[in-house]
């Protein structure tokens, strides 16, 4: 069902109350004159935010408007790459309590089967990581590090937030020593 609204913008009086319902808010934002009330209705509802944001960003010049583009692009960055430390964090805290319960285990082999496992689930990570990172990375960078040893793949996992580029990132990738 569609349901179409037509607001005479013009008819609408300025409210002599806070104004509670959407249509009053919304109404209010078309007739604002002022940074004020701006702010007001910013703060009052996440829609409402997103459009005072929308023409502030209509008013920036071009050079400030990439300047904050990148910002927001940083800023989300960085809270992807957090997202995926936690999960790293997580999948080691994993690999070592798993390791701990087995190395009181009484086969040799169990230990041995976790360490091939830990060292699966460790370069698993780095994969995803690595991937959404650099989604469009090449298959021979890929296939350098299906080899890594855990050494490697440790040593890569600390600095890959660290590179500024896919090609900086490959390049790292390429100049490591191959598995001995």
């Amino acid at each position: 069902m569609l349901e179409l609204h037509f607001l005479e913008i013009p008819k609408f009086k300025d409210l002599k109350t806070i104004p509670t319902t959407h249509l009053e808010k919304w109404m209010l934002f078309f007739r604002s004159k002022n940074n004020e009330t701006l702010e007001e209705l910013k703060m009052s509802d996440p829609i409402l935010e997103r459009a005072v944001t929308e023409i502030e960003l209509a008013k920036m010049s071009k050079a400030e408007r990439n300047a904050y583009e990148s910002r927001m692009f940083a800023l989300s960055d960085i809270a992807s790459s957090l997202e995926y430390a936690e999960e790293v964090g997580e999948a080691r805290g994993e690999v070592k309590g798993e390791a701990r319960g087995e190395a009181r285990g009484e086969a040799r082999g169990k230990a041995e089967g976790i360490q091939i496992g830990s060292h699966r689930a460790r370069l698993e990570i780095f994969e995803k990581l690595a991937k959404k990172r650099f989604p469009k990375m090449s298959q021979n960078t890929h296939a350098k590090i299906i080899m890594f040893s855990d050494e490697q793949i440790t040593q890569q996992m600390e600095f890959i937030l660290d590179y500024k580029s896919q090609k900086e990132f490959e390049d790292a990738i390429a100049a490591a020593p191959s598995k001995p």
